[in-house]
């Protein structure tokens, strides 16, 4: 069950996010491959001009714009460390919250110690009147560790709500 729950998770919260981890990836290598066959090529081109095989002047003009490649490379490439990291975050937060969560799975009562356990906040939405007269209100709950989970993405409900009959007195 533990695995059932935690790859609902990670379904909710990483959807669309595991295409573009792998892209990053990707692009990462790519960008480091660039960046160290520049280094070579700036080398070889300083070594160039100190064995007077090129002239300084055409140094001058090639190793700019290899050094301004290089540095965009670099910029590219903290960016793309940082997402994958983002990502690699809401599994470890997954991991943080499963045995908090797995302490109540079978839980009567809500009571404050619970709530205050599981959920970082609730959101309430404006109420909305259809033209037919039924009314409807959005209500997310951004749980502790993971944010809102939107059940719909994960294939729990068909349409992402879950609807309450109120009593009305």
């Amino acid at each position: 069950m533990t695995n059932d729950y935690k790859d609902m998770l990670v379904a909710a919260k990483t959807e669309k996010k595991q295409a573009e981890v792998e892209r990053c990836k990707r692009e990462l290598k790519k960008a480091d491959k660039r960046i160290s066959d520049l280094t070579k090529i700036l080398n070889k081109l300083y070594e160039n001009v100190a064995l007077e095989k090129i002239t300084e002047e055409r140094y001058q003009t090639m190793a700019p714009g290899y050094e301004r490649e290089q540095e965009m490379l670099k910029a590219q490439r903290e960016k793309l460390v940082a997402e994958i990291s983002r990502s690699e975050e809401v599994h470890e937060n997954i991991e943080k919250f499963l045995p908090v969560i797995w302490k109540y799975t079978n839980i009567r009562e809500l009571n404050a110690h619970v709530f205050n356990e599981l959920i970082e906040k609730i959101v309430v939405h404006e109420k909305v009147v259809e033209e037919d007269g039924t009314k409807s209100q959005r209500v997310d709950i951004y749980y502790k560790f993971i944010g809102c989970v939107n059940l719909k993405r994960a294939g729990f409900y068909d349409d992402g709500e879950v609807r309450v009959q109120s009593m009305q007195a």
